[in-house]
């Protein structure tokens, strides 16, 4: 951003803390489980396979027995948000082929990495698959030793910086909503030359989520469990067809599908006209809406459709004026929805807040139990690291071979303790636990297994060696487009063009991938903790700008779109800051006085402009990755303009599809109150937070 004046900040710089969270729910498949409590947070402790903390070292690679080849478990919905002390989660193997041989279909765990073998004997002459099923269909399943990872150490990952992967995403293009993705030809080759993905499993083009950008949040997250039933409940109905008066459950009207999500929901009925709906509620203005608030839209003084606020500048609502019939049907859209008979954009008119009068029912309380993302899970630089690593790698190879990069980057965090078991890091690189041998190379573990009884017994198993975590992911991806012996279509449910949405690929997973009930759960949570979803489409930052906007000094200067939907007066240049705790004409002042204008308030000590998030949080602030109109936006260091010692804090006026308008101080100068619009990709990056007034 180009500054006339540069911000003069006089408060001392404060260290950001990162809270080391412990996360001791883990699934079974990680080699080093206990490494992973301090980069998740959960609150009860299972580890479904116990390891001897010694490895076993030598050319001779003795296996368990496979267990009984039955068809795995089908999946199964988590019926509780209370996650289980015990479980069972079995990670299938990949069929083996010439290049890579699978010894069993149990996953185990340890807190060493062996030496890498040489398997020859199980996989250069092996030409048929080797079946593959869940250690639950089995009398000797794994079982869960909570004591194992509470007594956890914290371990950061050592290999993230040796991915091959990290110089892939400029292969990746960029494609808008109207043209298909172009996917590159040719098989995925591992660092040896050697095809991992076969060019048939790839596919021309890219099937787009019906979730439409949206992204499940975290129930932790939302104000109320109101919200949380609203939103699970309504997105059951995706893709159900428009019919005239129908009330569903099979197709719905645009107006009857209001009054059936929150009759099954609540105690009282907000009514079955549009004219009821907006009368049973308080008007609003759309900005301030939350999850769960209904938007309404009006032509001529007439109410004409409505549709229930998701939140993240997205509505679900019954569309019946689509060009195509089989597209009217239960949606997700922007906020902003194109007519596409009219071709003009249409804002909604107002919103109503209705949750504030009802009260959930039975049924409204088991849907919030049944809530797909209830794990309180918390960023940490070790993941979030991580992630970084294999991004743009999951990303490549989802888009290619239709999967969801999401999923896949979230069963990497959770199987390998976001790359700090022994298992996953050099020189083995195995993300997964998939068990066997990958060109010839295994590492062995020593592991204590469950005969079902709860008597423990050693075995050793072999698990793949990779040469870098690239080969593991395409290795993970093959596994889940070939399926298992005997059954290519195992896995077919995850598919991206079968399941619609990474929700109902998490679904699919669970019993199959995993016996966990709580497995999907575990990775919904994750991908909204970490914004995962990021992944499942094409890099559109490369090429687009991610500049702010020019600084805009008066209100009629503010582009239409933003301008409309401010709905605060002028700052009155008041100071109300008695204290002088914030030097004048600083930004911080200039919140600081912005909220107590509008009759809030925020702590006289919140820091320098960039530590809001962290300070907010400490003293129970809400704070926040969404923006959210009234609330204050704190750059760190660096972003956007601001200084990169101090960082740097404004005030959300408005937020539209592509970006948010902010109002700051100090950035002409200090007795000049500019605007400047945000572009999404920093105002929903983790390079800032919003913070509530209270």
């Amino acid at each position: 951003m180009t500054r006339r004046n540069s911000l003069r900040f006089k408060q001392s710089i404060a260290v950001f803390s990162a809270v080391a969270v412990v996360f001791t729910q883990s699934a079974p498949a990680f080699a080093n489980v206990e490494n992973l409590a301090n980069t998740l947070n959960t609150s009860t402790a299972e580890q479904s396979e116990t390891p001897n903390s010694e490895v076993e070292q030598g050319t001779e690679v003795p296996v368990e027995e496979p267990g009984d080849e039955s068809t795995p478990a089908e999946p199964t919905e988590p019926s509780t948000p209370d996650l289980p002390e015990e479980s069972s989660d079995e990670v299938p193997t990949e069929p083996s082929e010439s290049e890579s041989s699978t010894e069993s279909s149990e996953t185990s765990t340890s807190t060493q990495p062996e030496e890498t073998t040489d398997s020859t004997e199980t996989d250069s002459t092996s030409t048929t698959d080797s079946s593959t099923t869940t250690d639950s269909t089995t009398s000797s399943s794994s079982s869960t030793n909570s004591s194992s990872s509470s007594s956890s150490n914290s371990t950061s990952s050592s290999s993230t910086n040796q991915s091959t992967g990290s110089n892939t995403s400029g292969d990746t293009k960029p494609s808008t909503s109207n043209e298909p993705v172009t996917i590159p030809s040719g098989p995925v080759v591992n660092s040896d030359g050697n095809a991992i993905l076969d060019s048939s499993l790839q596919v021309d083009s890219l099937t787009d989520s019906d979730l439409n950008g949206y992204e499940l949040p975290l129930l932790g997250s939302l104000n109320n469990t109101k919200m949380a039933a609203v939103i699970a409940e309504s997105l059951k109905q995706l893709n159900k067809p428009y019919e005239k008066d129908a009330k569903g459950p099979d197709s719905f009207d645009n107006v009857l599908f209001i009054d059936s999500i929150y009759s099954e929901l609540f105690t009282t009925s907000i009514g079955k006209t549009l004219e009821e709906q907006v009368e049973f509620g308080t008007k609003i203005a759309t900005a301030t809406a939350k999850p769960g608030d209904l938007l309404f839209w009006e032509k001529d003084g007439k109410v004409t459709k409505v549709g229930i606020y998701l939140g993240q500048q997205k509505v679900i609502y019954v569309d019946t004026q689509a060009k195509k019939k089989e597209d009217n049907k239960v949606k997700i859209e922007a906020v902003v929805i194109k007519n596409e008979k009219t071709k003009k954009d249409e804002q909604p008119s107002y919103a109503v807040d209705v949750l504030k009068h009802l009260k959930l029912n039975d049924y409204g309380e088991k849907v919030v139990k049944t809530y797909a993302a209830t794990l309180d899970f918390q960023k940490n630089p070790t993941t979030e690291n991580f992630i970084e690593v294999i991004g743009e790698d999951a990303r490549k190879l989802g888009l290619e071979y239709d999967v969801f990069a999401s999923v896949m980057i979230a069963q990497a965090i959770l199987e390998s303790g976001s790359g700090s078991s022994g298992l996953s890091s050099a020189p083995h690189y195995n993300l997964f636990g998939i068990k066997g041998s990958f060109n010839g190379q295994s590492a062995v573990f020593t592991t204590n297994e469950d005969d079902g009884k709860g008597n423990l017994y050693e075995i050793k198993s072999a698990f793949r060696s990779y040469s870098s975590y690239r080969d593991s992911l395409s290795d993970y991806v093959k596994l889940l487009r070939q399926g298992i012996s005997g059954n290519s279509d195992f896995y077919k449910g995850v598919w991206r063009s079968e399941s619609k949405n990474y929700l109902q690929a998490t679904a699919a997973l669970t019993g199959k991938y995993a016996t966990d009930t709580q497995y999907s759960n575990k990775l919904n949570s994750i991908i909204a903790a970490y914004n995962l979803t990021r992944f499942d489409e094409p890099d559109k930052s490369k090429g687009v700008k991610t500049q702010t906007s020019m600084i805009i000094e008066a209100r009629d200067q503010i582009p239409n779109a933003y301008r409309e939907q401010m709905i605060y007066p002028d700052f009155d240049g008041v100071n109300y800051n008695a204290s002088g705790s914030y030097p004048i004409g600083q930004c911080t002042w200039y919140v600081y006085n912005r909220f107590a204008q509008l009759g809030k308030t925020v702590d006289e000590y919140m820091g320098n402009g960039g530590e809001w998030g962290a300070k907010g949080a400490a003293l129970g602030y809400e704070v926040t990755d969404e923006p959210t109109v009234g609330y204050a936006i704190s750059f760190h260091p660096g972003v956007a303009g601001s200084s990169s010692v101090y960082g740097h804090v404004a005030f959300v006026e408005a937020v539209g599809t592509d970006g948010i308008l902010v109002s700051e101080g100090n950035v002409v100068s200090p007795d000049v109150v500019s605007y400047r619009v945000i572009p999404m990709s920093i105002a929903k990056s983790d390079l800032v937070d919003y913070i509530a007034p209270k």
